[in-house]
């Protein structure tokens, strides 16, 4: 196991402090994970050397390949963004897979409640928000309702399986409430489809029992209707227009008219206005994006780009099932993050957004750090 040359504590409450700053602060989530990516160049080079791993080779090729499709693309002036835009996603990288191999369980797990902690507050603000109409649907102060929503995805699952030792069945099931309801709030739908599936395969699995699911039900429930009463303007509109599909219907005949256009490098990254044949159509004038990370990652950087982010997905489902035999805060409620992130790529994002991608990161590093410590028991 690697050796760090500081004291773990402080580490681990760093770390701890920036997983709370995901949606609440971009600028402080910048500033702390780039003070964590600064003390691991100070840590000894042997010891960094002895956390590669498959994931680490993924992640470097992946980051080749966007340098390579910044090379090669028609308009570099939008491309060359992802140089301070992305940056933080594999600084962030480097440095978590080296601290969460060289912790304990029971300093991840002191992160992992950061996290929670941070999830909870997050949603409190999202609700707090709408209810008082600043916004239309539930969000935070420095995100987007995607991010926002995405985020809180993340979280549940930690929530749902947590060992019951962990915090108080009261404390649990309130902290699962407040991110259902935030969830509701933001009107994700994909999103929301997908926690309900995470909540039911919770009560499947016995982490939560049918009294709970009741209790999160009935005031989650209660709780969104009396926010959507008091905020109505974007769910009257769902309601009237029940076949809304964002723009998505457009964006897939874009896709299919560029699909055989530029397959082996792709047009570069943040590339979609400057190529999008149909931007014209949209009703929301403000899509930036392919709202599709499978679309997102061929489209920037091509065929290459598409297998190494399937590989980076084929590691997660191969390793998942390590997560199942371990009986700790982390698992399988951080596998279960991933694969959430993994459905949600169908209409959004998490490996290009800048908010959502340091939270895979965060996620990733852990799970990584617990397949990194059985195979090397």
């Amino acid at each position: 196991m690697p050796v760090s040359r500081f004291n773990l504590k402080y580490i681990t409450i760093l770390i701890g402090v920036a997983s709370c700053t995901f949606v609440i602060s971009l600028f402080l989530m910048q500033f702390l994970f780039a003070i964590i990516f600064i003390l691991w160049i100070i840590e000894k080079n042997s010891e960094k050397r002895k956390v590669f791993d498959l994931f680490t080779l993924a992640i470097i090729i992946w980051g080749i390949i966007r340098i390579i499709a910044v090379i090669f693309s028609q308009y570099p002036s939008q491309s060359y963004q992802i140089f301070y835009k992305e940056a933080l996603f594999y600084t962030s990288f480097l440095s978590l897979q080296f601290y969460f191999k060289s912790m304990s369980k029971e300093q991840i797990s002191t992160v992992i409640k950061y996290f929670i902690a941070g999830g909870v507050l997050s949603s409190l603000t999202g609700i707090a928000q709408f209810n008082f109409h600043l916004v239309d649907r539930a969000q935070s102060f420095s995100s987007s309702y995607t991010a926002f929503s995405t985020y809180l995805l993340t979280v549940l699952p930690v929530l749902l399986f947590l060992p019951k030792n962990i915090f108080s069945e009261k404390i649990r099931i309130t902290s699962i409430i407040i991110i259902v309801t935030g969830l509701i709030t933001s009107l994700g739908r994909t999103n929301i489809i997908i926690a309900t599936i995470l909540v039911l395969l919770s009560l499947f699995m016995k982490r939560v029992s049918i009294l709970g699911l009741l209790t999160i039900i009935i005031i989650a429930g209660g709780i969104s209707l009396i926010s959507f009463e008091n905020n109505k303007k974007e769910i009257t509109n769902r309601i009237n227009n029940p076949s809304g599909l964002s723009d998505r219907d457009i964006i897939w005949k874009g896709a299919s008219e560029l699909m055989l256009k530029h397959p082996l490098r792709g047009f570069g990254p943040r590339t979609f206005r400057e190529i999008f044949p149909y931007k014209n159509e949209f009703n929301d004038k403000g899509i930036g994006a392919w709202h599709n990370e499978f679309l997102q990652v061929y489209f920037e950087s091509g065929i290459p780009g598409l297998i190494t982010f399937l590989f980076i997905i084929f590691l997660i489902i191969y390793n998942g099932k390590i997560s199942f035999k371990l009986n700790d805060i982390c698992n399988p409620g951080v596998f279960l993050s991933l694969i959430g992130l993994i459905l949600s790529s169908f209409t959004a994002g998490f490996i290009t957004p800048i908010v959502v991608s340091i939270v895979f990161v965060f996620l990733l590093t852990i799970f990584g750090s617990s397949v990194y410590k059985i195979k090397n028991a």
